[in-house]
């Protein structure tokens, strides 16, 4: 079947004003979205609370354009929620790719590599990139009733101490972050589990000097200083 990439373009933001709809080193997010889904042979869907005709202002080239009004486009809406709306009007097509505009260093072979990786075996595929080291999570500490504890992540505070905590920076194991890349999972993931992850998820690692976030002006002017250098070269 006809991949199907989501492009979810909500049109209010906080950090950067309509950051998706606005040119960055002379394309806007949301249109760089869009291509890159047509260049792997997908079915573009954008969803916005902005109306249909809006969107066809955006000149995306998408094949489908939704309109999902609030709560579905705002800064307190999960994800998943926006893509299970997608999935139940648009019915055909697998497997399932979230390309968020807000990661404009994307590129074709990304999304490929992560269709690659979707095999058969496996519920999904995630972008991630490394942390540096001393961001690792063996190394975060927290304070709870004024005592300074290590962090568990996925535990509730305990009295355990520092057993098991690692003693010196270099037995620190490598930790990631998911970057927004792309999120590639079947249908049958988001319909069995009501995540994009599943149960066997497969990274896809991202190197540091290919992905940048937009969440702040000086993103943005980071993002588009590498674009810039990108087609320069």
């Amino acid at each position: 079947m006809q991949p199907v990439v989501i492009i979810p373009s909500r049109v209010g933001s906080r950090g950067i004003v309509r950051k998706n709809m606005t040119p960055l080193a002379g394309v806007t997010p949301v249109v760089r979205a869009a291509r890159i889904g047509l260049s792997v042979g997908a079915h573009v869907v954008v969803t916005s609370d902005a109306t249909v005709a809006e969107q066809l202002n955006w000149g995306c080239q998408a094949q489908t354009y939704l309109y999902a009004p609030a709560p579905l486009h705002t800064d307190t809406c999960a994800m998943i929620d926006v893509v299970k709306d997608v999935l139940g009007r648009v019915p055909e097509g697998d497997p399932i790719i979230l390309l968020q505009p807000t990661q404009p260093l994307r590129t074709p072979a990304h999304v490929r590599n992560a269709l690659a990786l979707l095999t058969p075996e496996v519920d999904s595929v995630v972008s991630v990139v490394e942390l540096p080291q001393e961001q690792s999570p063996g190394l975060a500490c927290g304070i709870y009733n004024g005592w300074l504890q290590p962090w568990r992540s996925g535990e509730v505070w305990n009295d355990q101490g520092w057993a098991g905590v690692p003693a010196r920076r270099q037995d620190v194991k490598p930790a990631y972050r998911r970057d927004g890349t792309a999120y590639c999972c079947w249908r049958k993931t988001v319909e069995q589990h009501g995540d994009l992850y599943g149960k066997y998820c497969v990274p896809l690692i991202i190197s540091a000097e290919e992905t940048c976030a937009l969440d702040t002006p000086a993103d943005w002017a980071e993002a588009e200083r590498r674009l810039q250098a990108r087609h320069d070269a």
